[in-house]
């Protein structure tokens, strides 16, 4: 399986420069170039789908007066077109979008039906609190995008040894690009690669959500990418 280490060494041969033979515990320049490199790109490629094996259930359990309930510690965010639902009915919750109409439910006298949500940042809170027994659940994407070399997952890479979770071949390809990209260097090609991979494995998920592609076609040929990749 592919690693930290074997992949930079492979973006590190094509596009000519010292293979290393360290990454992280290295200090110099390009080291860090490519510690930051990686993580931006493993981080981009996240983000461009709703992929199957990132995609988890959290599940909350009602006593009846608890309100606000924590996410996930690796909660990134809730997987596309999913939201809440009860158990048992099942009946899906009502997501409140603007802080306004929250402020406006929390006014009222009588609760609203079916219940609301609103999602803030590290916690859900409730209207009404969730009735004693009643469970709740709902999709969303985990943070693990990464594996240390005993399969224990966490957010980022720490170690030569470390593996992503989704295709290291994509990952390597972006790689190229942000390398390329941030030296001034022509990556149309890699680009090219990059989409056509992507591409394909967008077609092999099939827990993939509807994304707009990254890539400006134009953009690509005139060697301009339009935003800053992983940012």
């Amino acid at each position: 399986m592919a690693t930290v280490l074997s992949i930079l060494q492979n973006v590190c041969a094509t596009v000519a420069i010292p293979l290393p033979t360290v990454i992280f515990g290295a200090t110099d320049r390009t080291s860090l170039e490519l510690k930051n490199l990686i993580q931006a790109a493993a981080d981009t490629i996240v983000d461009t789908a709703d992929w199957n094996l990132l995609n988890s259930v959290a599940t909350i359990t009602g006593d009846g007066t608890t309100t606000d309930f924590d996410v996930p510690s690796d909660f990134k965010r809730f997987a596309a077109g999913t939201g809440i639902w009860e158990r048992g009915f099942p009946r899906k919750l009502r997501s409140v979008e603007n802080l306004a109409d929250w402020r406006e439910y929390q006014l009222r006298i009588v609760h609203p039906f079916p219940p609301v949500y609103r999602f803030f940042g590290d916690y859900i809170s409730f209207m009404p609190a969730p009735e004693n027994g009643i469970i709740l659940s709902y999709d969303y994407i985990s943070a693990n995008s990464v594996r240390d070399n005993f399969n224990n997952a966490k957010t980022t890479f720490t170690a030569d040894t470390d593996t992503f979770v989704l295709d290291a071949r994509l990952l390597e390809l972006l790689c190229l690009v942000l390398w390329k990209q941030r030296k001034g260097l022509d990556f149309t090609s890699e680009l090219s690669d990059y989409e056509a991979k992507l591409a394909r494995l967008r077609t092999i998920d099939s827990g993939i959500r509807p994304v707009l592609s990254h890539c400006n076609p134009r953009a690509a040929q005139a060697n301009i990418w339009p935003e800053v990749i992983g940012e």
